[in-house]
């Protein structure tokens, strides 16, 4: 599952926000490495949002692992998911601003 933005003619701060998060979703895709609780991959991924342009409002999820279900909820992306990242696993991940 994949999808793209292309925004035509853009304004300065809609270019700001499609760097921002290309940058926190690059970032949440290397934070999540085996041995990493999730919870700790989406904080650094909000500290870096939050330096970057502490104005920005997201939700409170940054996606989601892939298992038996496509959206496996006790895999969610957020801050108070503490289970680590084991080999193997695979997840949507998804900023959105």
């Amino acid at each position: 599952m994949a999808s793209r933005t292309i925004i035509v003619n853009p304004k300065d701060e809609q270019k700001a926000a499609y760097i921002l998060a290309y940058e926190a979703e690059d970032l949440l895709i290397k934070s999540l490495k085996p041995g990493i609780k999730i919870s700790d991959a989406y904080n650094q991924v909000k500290r870096h949002i939050a330096e970057k342009n502490p104005n920005v409002v997201f939700g409170s999820n940054f996606g989601f692992g892939i298992g038996f279900l496509f959206k496996e909820d006790a895999l969610a992306i957020n801050g108070t998911n503490h289970t680590i990242v084991e080999q193997g696993m695979t997840f949507h991940v998804r900023i959105a601003f």
